[in-house]
Formats: structure tokens, sequence, C-alpha cells
């Protein structure tokens, strides 16, 4: 046989092979598709176009090619064209078979539709179409009836770039579309009632902040509602997509949900930093740094502005530049920047940041490899426990347990800390008023010549000088040390007013003074008012008791007088020209306060109403 005879017996033979292959991948026959899936991949053809056509009857059909003869690895289209993918389904059987085409994760696809002998109809599907003008609620799905006996081809234009081995269709029946997750999920009423619950928890935990903003001025509540404000938008509009019977609030906006997506995540980040700056008191501590963090998050806001105005303007490559820059370099940097600041902050503040974001982070994270595990092996989801989104549920509450934790701990310190820098200042405020009192005495006993009494008063005075002086520098002193303190000063008033009064001090004998601590000056004051207001008005017969009991859970201090009570007390300081303000008294019941120590003014009365003096009581937690 010659040469150009056995090239042209392959030749042949090539053809038939061709025609052979052609006729295979010209349809794909659904007769068994039963439950399962069919693979299309054979059946595809793909059309490369170059004069914008947007309806199937304005191309060549014949000369679409099959997707199998394209070079692997290379992207199409080439220049720019428009891809068409061709698909038909043939039905041998007597009887119409219902499926289901599924075209992936697509913003808006239209698909064109056309029976054995009917006109092309278009259905239009994707995340960015309006669920009511779905071809089905879910998205990328389109329901196809083949009739007993016939065909159905499916036609569509194929906006994105694609290699051979990318461009993936499925052909499910509706069994199938029902156990393959994230396709078609239908929520059970349980886990709706979490999400009803997780979402209520954020609301409530927003508005709580704010209220607490308003109470008590702490910019960090701010940023906190708004971080979980960011934080309820965001599962929202997953929530809505991932359920598309769900429609709260982005469902109305759904052409437009990509360009949320963005904006909420950057918003989510910048209240979290500046959460934490504030949080952490990053400005006092390190302003350098909480200037640099400003200005990225500074810098991100301005980013989703100029993103926008790139999009109205269609600006989409540079956009989508941008996108990829601030995702994959600028946010990860300002991330770990976050944490660098966490972990030179070393404090108590810090371990409820620490730990609220990690509990958030692995719940995150395990919610990926269960998708993951879900998609790859087909799973069906039949209970909670199976919904990724389950675990980032309960994520988001740890971390807002541990954050409000560390708001309500960051507050009581705050609070101890005002309470300290009052008490600093009554005590500041307590030592000219006392010395006032005792130079006044030491004046009055120069005045009249008595200067034996003087010199023992002073003597007395500076003694207890030195004590009111050394323990104003404490926050608590023992009971033991007040009482000492006391009895100084009763011999000083009683060498001032030359014994005009008795006083007698009781402590149970059971009683160790030195365990039980108390604000230095607790007692004094009410001592000098008790002889100031209650006993020197009175002529005769004055009588002070200082009684210290121990009452088990807690020790009960009396102060009795027998003078002439509180009314008449007033109207004796109204009636003099020396109008003289208990300043220590107040300043005495404001310390007590901030020191959960209660104080009780009993007017003690005889049967028919008269004044016998006043009681003081002072109740001291063991």
């Amino acid at each position: 046989m010659s040469n150009n005879h056995l090239l042209k017996y392959w030749e042949i033979i090539l053809l038939l092979c061709c025609i052979s292959f052609f006729s295979k991948a010209q349809s794909v026959v659904i007769d068994g598709l039963g439950d399962g899936t069919i693979d299309i991949k054979n059946g595809l053809f793909v059309y490369f176009d170059s004069t914008n056509a947007t309806h199937p009857s304005q191309l060549p059909l014949d000369n679409f090619q099959p997707l199998s003869s394209l070079s692997k690895g290379v992207k199409y289209p080439l220049d720019s064209m428009n891809t068409w993918v061709l698909l038909q389904l043939d039905n041998h059987t007597q009887y119409d078979i219902s499926s289901k085409f599924y075209a992936g994760s697509v913003k808006s696809l239209r698909v064109f539709i056309q029976n054995k002998n009917e006109e092309w109809v278009s259905k239009v599907n994707g995340f960015g179409v309006y669920k009511k003008n779905r071809a089905h609620l879910y998205e990328g799905i389109f329901p196809i009836n083949t009739k007993a006996n016939s065909y159905t081809k499916i036609a569509f234009q194929y906006n994105k770039s694609f290699t051979k081995k990318r461009l993936r269709f499925e052909l499910l029946s509706n069994y199938q579309l029902a156990s393959h997750p994230p396709l078609e999920t239908k929520m059970p009423i349980e886990y709706a009632l979490v999400n009803a619950f997780f979402f209520g928890i954020l609301l409530f935990v927003i508005v709580f902040s704010l209220i607490q903003y308003f109470q008590v001025r702490e910019v960090s509540y701010v940023y906190y509602s708004l971080y979980l404000f960011a934080m309820f938008l965001f599962y929202l509009m997953k929530f809505e997509v991932w359920y598309p019977e769900v429609s709260v609030f982005f469902s109305f906006f759904t052409p437009y949900l990509s360009h949320f997506d963005t904006p909420i995540s950057i918003l989510i980040y910048s209240s979290y930093t500046l959460f934490i700056l504030n949080f952490l008191d990053i400005k006092k501590k390190s302003p350098k740094d909480y200037k640099i963090m400003n200005r990225i998050v500074i810098g991100f806001l301005i980013y989703i502005f100029v993103d926008k105005i790139f999009w109205m303007i269609g600006g989409f490559p540079l956009s989508r530049k941008m996108f990829f820059i601030a995702r994959s370099v600028f946010l990860p940097l300002g991330l770990i920047y976050v944490v660098h600041l966490i972990y030179k902050n070393k404090s108590k503040l810090t371990i409820y940041i620490l730990v609220g974001s990690i509990v958030l982070i692995f719940s995150s994270v395990y919610a990926l490899y269960l998708t993951a595990v879900i998609r790859g092996k087909h799973q069906e989801i039949k209970e909670i426990w199976d919904f990724p989104l389950f675990y980032v549920i309960l994520g988001v509450i740890g971390e807002i347990i541990f954050f409000s934790a560390g708001l309500g701990y960051k507050n009581r310190l705050e609070v101890e800390n005002k309470n300290k820098a009052i008490l600093k200042a009554m005590r500041s405020q307590m030592n000219p008023h006392f010395i006032f009192n005792g130079l006044n005495s030491i004046k009055q006993l120069i005045y009249e010549k008595n200067d034996r009494s003087a010199i023992r008063y002073l003597t007395r005075f500076s003694k207890l000088f030195r004590k009111v002086l050394t323990n104003s520098e404490k926050d608590l002193v023992t009971l033991d040390e007040e009482i000492k303190t006391c009895k100084v000063f009763l011999e000083i008033e009683s060498l001032r007013f030359k014994g005009k009064f008795d006083y007698e001090i009781k402590v149970d004998e059971d009683l160790d003074l030195g365990m039980i601590d108390i604000p230095p000056m607790t007692i004094q004051p009410h001592l000098e008012n008790a002889i100031w207001h209650g006993l020197l008005p009175k002529e005769k017969d004055c009588k002070l008791n200082i009684i210290i009991e121990n009452k088990g859970k807690f020790v009960r201090c009396i102060i009795d007088d027998n003078g002439i009570g509180r009314a008449a007390a007033s109207h004796f300081k109204k009636q003099t020209a020396s109008k003289k303000e208990s300043f220590g008294i107040k300043l005495s019941t404001e310390r007590l306060r901030y020191n959960n120590i209660q104080l009780n003014i009993i007017d003690k009365k005889d049967d028919h109403g008269n004044p016998l003096g006043t009681q003081v009581v002072i109740i001291i937690p063991s």
C-alpha cells in the first residue's frame, strides 16, 4: 500500500473517531438520574462569540466545540470574547424527568432552556438577583423538566474567565439537591430559635452598652456597641444569604449585597481596634502606638469611600486590586499590630481580650473545617450540631461574655480608683480641719493664761497629730489604732473643757481589735460632734460612752451621749454667732459608705418625747 493511501486510511479512521466522539458528547442521557447525580462534563460545549450575541437564537449552534477539546491550563475566553455554554439532556423514558441544573455561585446568570420543538425560555438566578425573580429560591439552581422521549437544551453566557479544569456544573435530582449542602438546606426550627436567641443577645448587649455609656461616660462602651452592631449586620447578611427563605433587611438589597460585605468587614475591624485602644488605655500608656492604629483605622475608612467611588464610575479592575491589597496586606498587618499591642499591654484587662478573641477564632476555624467536610463529603445536615454557623454563634457569644466581663472589671477598677481619690481628698481636708480645732483650743488656754494646761494640751495634741498624720497616709488602720487615737483625743478635749464631761471606753474581752481594719478617723469625728453639739450645751452631768461589741459576723461600735439631742443642738447652733458645721461628720459618713460600713444615728427620748441624747451605731463587717 502506498504512503498516500495509508495517509488517507488514517484520516478516515480519525474522522470516524471524531464523529463517534461528537455523537457521544452531543447530549447527556438522564434516564438513570433517579436519586443521584449525573456527570455532565462530557456533554458541555462552548462557543467563543465576538458578536456580543444576547440570545442562543443568534448563535451558530453547530459551531460549538466540546469542552474536552480545549487546551489544558489555558485561560479562556481569548481576546475578550464572550463564552457561551451549551448542554443537551436526553430523556429516553416514557415519563417526564425533573432535575436541577446547578451553575455554581454566581452573581447573576441568565439561562436559556428549550424543550423539543419549543421556544427558548429564559430564567435568571444568582446571589445578586432578587429572591422573587430567581428561577429557584437558592442561588445558582435552575429547575429543568425534560419531557418523555424528548430532550432539553440549556444555553447560557458564562462571563467569568476559566480553565478547562475549573468549568464545573452539576445536574442533580430533587432528592440529591435536598441532601447536597449548602445548595438547599432547610433550616430546622431549633436552629431558627438559636439564631433568634443569638440576634436577641447582640441587640440586648448593644442597647445595654449604650446605656452604660450614658451612665459612666466610658467611650469603650460606644466602640463596643459599634463592634457588636457591625457583627449583627454581618451575620444577619450571611444568614439571609445562606437561608433565602428568611428575609429581614438585606434581602431587599440583593443586587448590592457584594457592596455591603467589604464595608461591614472593615467596620468590624475598625470598631474592634478602637475598642481595644480605649479599653486598654493605649492613648495614655503608648501615645505613639495609639496614633499609628488611629491612622490605620482612618485609612480603612477612606478606602471604603474611595472604593465606592470607583464602583460608581465603573473602575472595577482597580477596585478589585484595592480590595485584594486591603484584605491580603493591610488588614492582616493591622490585626498583627493589634495583637502586638495586646501582648505589650500586660494587665488583667488583657486576659479578657485574649480569651474572648481566642474563643471566637477557634470556633470560626472549627466552623470552616466543618464546612469543608460537609461540602467535600456531601453530607446531609440533620442536626443543629451539623450547622457550621452554630459554632460561630457560640464563639461570638463566648467573646461577648468575656468582653462584657472585661468592661465590668474595668468599670469596677475605675470606681475603686475614684473612691481612693475621694478618700485621699477627704483625708487631706480632715487634717487641716483637725489642726484648726486643736490650735484654737491652745489659743484659748493661752488667752486664759493657763500656761500649764496649755503645755499639757500641746504635748497631747502633738502626740495626737502624729497619729492622725501617720494614719492619714493609710487606706485602712486597725480598730485598735483607732481606739488609741480616740483615747488621746478624749484626753485633750477633757483637758480643754476642764473635765466638763466624763467618758468611758468598753471593749468586749473576746474581741481582737488588731484584726479588724477600718478607714482612719472613722470614730473620732463622731466623738467630736457628740462633745461639741451634744454635751457642751448641757449644764451638768455630761457623759460619753464608747462601746465596742463583738456580734460574730460584724463588730458594733456605739457612741452614746446624754446630751441635748440633735434637734436642740440644731436650734442651739442657729442661736450662736458661730454656725460651726460638722464637716468631719460629713466626710466620715462618705468614707463609711464607700467602705461598706453602716452608720445609724438614733435620737434617744423618754416616754414623753423629751431628748435624752444621741446614739451613733457603726456596723463594721468582721
